[in-house]
């Protein structure tokens, strides 16, 4: 598994899952303890938006996950 960070913000949620909707492999997001599907609006409100969320993908599909999200990733 691959992890990098992301930023969603209430203003971009939208734009977050319809473009992890277009990604032909699953994807998490977490924080802390709780994990939902990086492809559920449902779910990304759950965790919190404007908050810094772990995405894990498989490793062979992280490159191809940070270039489509370029706009979300933080450090």
């Amino acid at each position: 598994m691959g992890t990098f960070n992301v930023l969603i913000n209430k203003e971009d949620i939208g734009e977050f899952v319809r473009t992890t909707s277009r990604l032909p492999f699953d994807m998490d997001l977490s924080l802390g303890t709780k994990v939902v599907d990086a492809k559920s609006l449902i779910g990304i409100l759950y965790l919190g938006v404007g908050k810094v969320l772990s995405l894990k993908t498989a490793a062979e599909n992280v490159a191809c996950a940070q270039e489509f999200l370029e706009k979300f990733v933080v450090a």
